[in-house]
């Protein structure tokens, strides 16, 4: 949903559940308890993103990011409705579809619209990357908002997983999602490693800061701080990140 690369470089075919769907699914369930609210103490209007470690896989693309911004709850909620205006959005979308999923994929569905989504992105060499997502999106409460996607088919995606969460709080909108992605880079991998995550990392800020502007918030740094670039550029730096069951152990108060 939020995450994206722009030059996956050999093709495969995959309809799998990702490694971190079903802690993801666990984590919305918690999001629905009524004492749990969202842990993050950035600067206001500051936007942050974070690289989330794969033991054992460099290219099993993590993201976090998160901030707290003034909006509205449901001016947010109408942006991530709006799926003709998402090519707006998203760094090199060409063609979406958006078409009602009458099978509910998601446990944490309550009141919600499962849709599933087919993207289609601009690639080097004329090439083009195209999959399909299911997206839920609920209100738990009303001061509340849940997103939660997972892969549905791609032929140049192997896993897309992820989840968003947002919380009103006294006018502001405190925002925090987690993506997964990893597609198939072939030989391509370890030549340009430390690129596909610097190249994801920026979309995922551009992309977060597109989607907050359009529902009415202001993300006041224009691009990623010093300490995001380090952890962004650098796959030495990366290892220092932490593990997505350090950091969701520590997402909610």
């Amino acid at each position: 949903m939020i995450f994206l690369l722009g030059f996956l470089l050999s093709f495969s075919s995959a309809h799998a559940v990702g490694i971190y769907a079903k802690d993801l699914e666990k984590l919305g369930e918690k999001w629905k308890d009524k004492s749990v609210h969202l842990k993050i103490s950035t600067p206001l209007s500051e936007l942050r993103v974070q690289t989330i470690q794969t033991p054992n896989d460099s290219i099993y693309l993590g993201m976090l990011a998160r901030g707290i911004f003034p909006g509205d709850l449901k001016a947010l909620q109408k942006t991530f409705e709006d799926f003709p205006d998402y090519i707006h959005l998203y760094p090199d979308l060409e063609k979406i579809e958006a078409s009602p999923a009458p099978s509910a994929v998601s446990t944490v569905q309550t009141s919600s619209f499962p849709q599933v989504i087919a993207w289609q992105f601009k690639a080097p060499f004329g090439r083009h990357i195209s999959y399909k997502t299911v997206q839920t999106l609920t209100r738990p409460e009303e001061n509340k908002l849940l997103i939660l996607y997972r892969l549905d088919h791609g032929t140049d995606v192997l896993e897309s997983d992820g989840i968003l969460f947002a919380e009103a709080v006294d006018g502001k909108i405190k925002y925090l999602s987690v993506d997964f992605f990893k597609g198939d880079f072939g030989t391509f991998a370890k030549l340009f490693k430390s690129k596909i995550w610097e190249t994801s990392c920026e979309n995922v800020f551009n992309t977060t800061k597109a989607i907050l502007k359009k529902s009415g918030s202001s993300v006041k740094n224009e691009k990623l701080i010093a300490q995001d670039l380090s952890s962004c550029s650098h796959s030495s730096e990366r290892e220092k990140s932490e593990t997505f069951e350090k950091l969701s152990a520590n997402l909610f108060d």
